[in-house]
């Protein structure tokens, strides 16, 4: 049974480093003036009033010691190779990512500068209230292969459907092991995240032009063929080029 983690934030308090995820997608009103949302999970407007929100954790159980990593990671809402990439890389280092390298992924994610967090806004979410350590190391090496996973095959069905749809993407599409063991090394995360990015103009154009309608009036039914058309760029593109 998966934990809930109670959230309490309150507004008019606020403390420098503490930040929220500003929802990637507003709501859409219709023809019909009804508010409408895509698939993604969007994090509420805060009142003056104390709120408790509840955000779904993606560790089955809690551990005192961080130490137990082989745990920790079992524990851990993914798929079999996933885990395995996770358990790899992490048997011979304690953290594998570097301040500067948490910073450059992390402004990707706020802005989805790929538009590929799809359906695992979670993750992010349990980010955002999780202390700096193993932990919080774990949670960015997730969201970089489940990132880099939703931009190799895209998210047509999570696109595609009015309902919420998980774990769209359960084939491994990218090398996780390789790429959680560039991290160590410095790779830049740019630069890693452009091996999976569509090799064509299209692509980026599209992109920006989505972004572009989120800001404007776009009807709900006009974000949502432009976003069809943006995961249908992503399945067109060459494999990249390791270089090992």
């Amino acid at each position: 049974m998966i934990r809930k983690i109670a959230m309490v934030m309150i507004i008019g308090v606020f403390f420098t480093g503490c930040s929220v995820v500003q929802p990637i997608t507003p709501t859409i009103e219709d023809d019909n003036n009804k508010s409408m949302e895509n698939n993604q999970t969007l994090l509420p407007s805060i009142s003056e009033k104390e709120q408790i929100e509840e955000i779904e954790s993606v560790f089955s159980h809690e551990f005192e010691e961080e130490t137990n990593r082989e745990s920790l990671i079992e524990s851990l809402d993914a798929f079999p190779w996933e885990k395995e990439a996770l358990q790899k890389v992490y048997s011979s280092h304690d953290e594998i990512w570097s301040s500067s390298q948490k910073e450059a992924f992390k402004q990707i994610l706020e802005d989805d500068s790929y538009l590929s967090i799809c359906a695992d806004r979670r993750y992010l979410d349990n980010l955002e209230f999780i202390e700096e350590g193993f932990r919080e190391d774990i949670l960015y090496s997730i969201l970089l292969l489940k990132y880099l996973n939703n931009l190799k095959s895209g998210c047509l069905e999570w696109v595609s459907s009015d309902t919420h749809v998980k774990n769209e993407n359960s084939v491994e599409a990218v090398r996780s092991d390789y790429i959680l063991s560039m991290l160590p090394k410095g790779v830049l995360i740019q630069k890693l995240i452009l091996f999976y990015s569509p090799k064509n103009r299209e692509f980026l154009d599209a992109v920006k032009h989505y972004k572009a309608l989120e800001m404007g009036s776009a009807s709900y039914d006009e974000l949502k063929t432009e976003r069809l058309n943006i995961e249908q760029y992503k399945t067109l593109k060459e494999e990249p080029d390791y270089n090992e």
